[in-house]
């Protein structure tokens, strides 16, 4: 019969997983961080959306 493969060590599964999460939580903030300001340096270099309340439209002839 085979040998059994040995069990890791729990305190140090437990610290790899915790390094994980920090570099998870780490990468969300700064995806967040970045997506946020897109609208904001956007708006400093002088970009403007072309949605219909920024175009003036001729007035309704009903």
């Amino acid at each position: 019969m085979a040998n059994p493969p040995v069990a890791p060590d729990v305190a140090q599964v437990l610290k790899h997983n915790r390094t994980l999460l920090y570099r998870h939580i780490a990468t969300r903030l700064a995806l967040a961080m970045v997506l946020l300001a897109v609208p904001f340096v956007a708006h400093l270099v002088g970009w403007t959306p072309l949605c219909p309340r920024s175009v003036s439209r001729p007035p309704c002839s009903c």
